[in-house]
């Protein structure tokens, strides 16, 4: 299936496909128009316990900007992204939603996106990957607030994590650049579910709250935060490097 020099804008979602029973595999969707959507841009999803789904689907060379929702939500067994796929993503709320599967993302930019907008969002996924991502905020003052806590202005609307990950079993994360967020990278346990994780040679700056954030609230063992290796990081933000939060 390819899908490819359309123009889907100001719809509620601007490209859905749904695979359950049967399996599609390498759905090819390149050089669209999918701007200024609701709510997704583009939506792949299935349901993960049926016998078909989404695999290796490809997202080339599509105008993502401007969509008040997600640029991209996948949902797929496994998928892969890279910034040489040339997706535009400039001015949208919010960037990459990632339901179950497994996800490589790398040599991805998404610093253009809407300041209070969530970079990449993570919910329920087997593997994330992330390599060579920039999940900053380009702010107008170009400040470092670590040390100006008086700039008020661009700081109130700053609320979102350049990564957030919600009940993901493994995640890998290595060379992410996470700066101008509310919190670097946001790691949440779910009751059901064992988190475990590694953040290597990455750089937290600038960020209003923590580099990285885990927290896990009443959440028996086994399940919960499970082993988090953490290396080679740089830290610089305003609340310090590290919060594990638990209730």
């Amino acid at each position: 299936l390819e899908i490819s020099s359309n123009t889907l804008s100001g719809n509620l979602i601007g490209l859905s496909v749904n695979a359950d029973s049967y399996v599609l595999d390498k759905i090819r969707i390149t050089g669209n128009t999918v701007r200024s959507n609701i709510s997704s841009g583009i939506r792949l999803s299935m349901d993960y316990d049926k016998a078909g789904g989404i695999v290796n689907p490809i997202i080339t060379n599509n105008d993502l900007s401007d969509n008040l929702g997600f640029a991209l939500s996948i949902s797929a067994r496994n998928f892969e992204l890279s910034g040489t796929a040339n997706n535009d993503f400039e001015g949208s709320a919010n960037g990459i939603y990632l339901g179950r599967g497994v996800f490589n993302i790398h040599d991805l930019a998404l610093t253009d996106l809407d300041k209070t907008g969530m970079k990449i969002f993570a919910a329920g996924s087997d593997q994330v990957y992330l390599t060579r991502v920039d999940v900053s905020n380009s702010l107008q003052s170009g400040r470092d607030w670590c040390n100006n806590e008086d700039d008020d202005d661009e700081l109130e609307d700053i609320t979102s994590s350049g990564v957030d990950l919600w009940a993901v079993k493994f995640f890998q994360i290595d060379r992410l650049v996470s700066k101008n967020n509310f919190i670097g990278i946001n790691v949440e346990a779910y009751e059901e579910v064992l988190t475990n994780g590694r953040i290597t040679n990455s750089t937290f700056y600038n960020n209003i709250s923590v580099g990285v954030l885990l927290s896990t609230f009443g959440i028996p063992y086994p399940n919960g935060i499970g082993d988090i290796y953490m290396k080679y990081n740089v830290f610089h933000s305003l609340a310090g490097a590290l919060d594990f939060l638990t209730l």
